[in-house]
């Protein structure tokens, strides 16, 4: 069989694309972890689990609801903002849902339709094109296979294999950063999501989030900078220590590799009958590292230029145009957020303080 489109990567990007190419395509979509039971990955998404607004605008859209099963309390809706050299500790509004990652990508795994083949515990390896038709190879049940398609979509993340395949000689430029999370178990109760703003730990920034019994740092810090970035985990951890949190009960390490896009070359929507969508086509904000809304809707955009048959990658790079807009837009509020004398006018001011 020669399926129109293989799908690699089964996150929000790729789900959501799954989801919305009509049937009138033939569909296979590949993920390295088995979203169909309810066993644990050997690994889990270091990803802080919040779904920003303007990702739930775009869930609205889509007529999405998330089931309650995937959320995890508490629901807050407000951000304090420390900084370790500016004295004031502002709080502002934000109205994020706070989600278990993996229930959350196990539902959007369930929802895509049956006419969708889902070949999962499935470690993408790589393609060929011959006989203008791409074959696929994937590792699964200790052996590689391979299926063959006419379309190849990438939606395998910001550290995307099947970008690197495409664009093998591209510009390396992008910022590369090391993101990392640690969990705690902890009785101490905050009634906000934290921002933590410290140069000793990061050009970024860094965030604690409560779930449940268990308080979550991150943080993400420079990829050429990962032979110091357990003790820079170290300051982080023992600068949030001093201002009382309780960081005794360790249970669980996360990481992950991020890009920070800062340039529009960063961003790569692929040639021919090759696409890249999400944060392996670099959406993912540079001033907040948020990629579910970027993820949805490149998602969108692509399923609906390949569901109108001509020209579609031509459709795709127009309609993504707004897309890049919004990561221009970004950039700039992320030379603001990052410039320490900006940042201490807009602390000090109160400006989108509640």
């Amino acid at each position: 069989m020669i399926y129109d489109y293989a799908i690699i990567g089964a996150g929000p990007a790729g789900s959501t694309i799954a989801r919305l190419i009509d049937k009138t395509n033939n569909v296979i979509i590949l993920d390295r972890r088995n979203l169909d039971q309810n066993e644990k990955w050997l690994s889990s998404k270091c990803c802080g689990g919040l779904i920003a607004p303007a990702a739930q605008k775009v869930l609205e859209k889509l007529e999405l609801k998330i089931p309650n099963s995937v959320l995890v309390s508490p629901q807050l809706n407000t951000v304090k903002t420390i900084d370790s050299k500016i004295k004031k500790q502002n709080i502002y509004k934000k109205n994020y849902i706070n989600i278990d990652r993996e229930k959350y990508d196990r539902w959007m795994a369930s929802i895509i339709p049956e006419r969708v083949k889902k070949e999962y515990s499935a470690v993408f390896k790589g393609f060929k094109y011959e006989n203008n038709i791409y074959e696929v190879f994937y590792y699964k049940d200790g052996e590689t296979k391979k299926i063959k398609t006419n379309n190849i979509i990438g939606a395998d993340g910001s550290i995307s294999k099947v970008r690197s395949l495409i664009y093998p000689d591209e510009d390396r430029a992008v910022d590369k950063y090391i993101a990392m999370q640690k969990w705690y178990k902890s009785s101490d109760k905050i009634d906000h999501y934290l921002a933590v703003f410290n140069n000793n730990v990061t050009d970024f920034y860094s965030w604690m989030i409560p779930k449940g019994e268990y308080l979550v740092l991150g943080t993400a810090i420079k990829a050429k900078e990962n032979i110091k970035a357990n003790e820079k985990f170290v300051v982080l951890e023992n600068f949030l220590e001093e201002k009382g949190f309780n960081l005794d009960g360790l249970i669980k390490k996360e990481g992950a590799f991020i890009t920070r896009p800062t340039r529009s070359s960063n961003i790569k929507l692929g040639f021919e009958n090759k696409f890249l969508i999400g944060e392996a086509a670099g959406f993912i904000s540079p001033s907040s590292a948020e990629g579910f809304s970027y993820a949805f809707k490149s998602a969108i955009i692509l399923a609906d230029a390949i569901n109108n048959k001509k020209e579609i990658l031509k459709k795709y790079r127009r309609k993504a145009v707004s897309i890049k807009i919004n990561i221009l837009y970004k950039n700039i509020k992320s030379k603001i957020m990052y410039s320490y004398l900006l940042r201490k006018i807009i602390m000090e001011l109160k400006i989108f303080a509640k």
